[in-house]
């Protein structure tokens, strides 16, 4: 096996996990969110520190949410071209 395969592999493995990962975390990142945005609302207007570390907050739950993604997709496209080099 080439050791393009086995890069391709892992790809596949850490896309499953990523997966299963993600997941199972899903209800904590929704109420994380919704707590977030909930805290969005309730804050004053006036208090500009709290809003800003509250969208930071909200910000980098959506950036690993994204990279959690990616490392799915990653994943299904070394899936796909592993498949598709056994179909050749």
């Amino acid at each position: 096996m080439e050791e393009r395969d086995l890069d391709l592999q892992q790809e596949v493995y850490m896309g499953h996990k990523a997966k299963v990962l993600l997941e199972e975390l899903e209800p904590y990142f929704k109420t994380m969110e919704a707590q977030l945005i909930d805290a969005i609302y309730t804050c004053s207007i006036a208090d500009v520190d709290s809003l800003h570390n509250i969208k930071i907050q909200l910000h980098g739950l959506k950036s690993l949410q994204h990279n959690i993604q990616q490392v799915i997709d990653t994943g299904k496209l070394a899936s796909a071209e592993l498949k598709g080099e056994l179909d050749e």
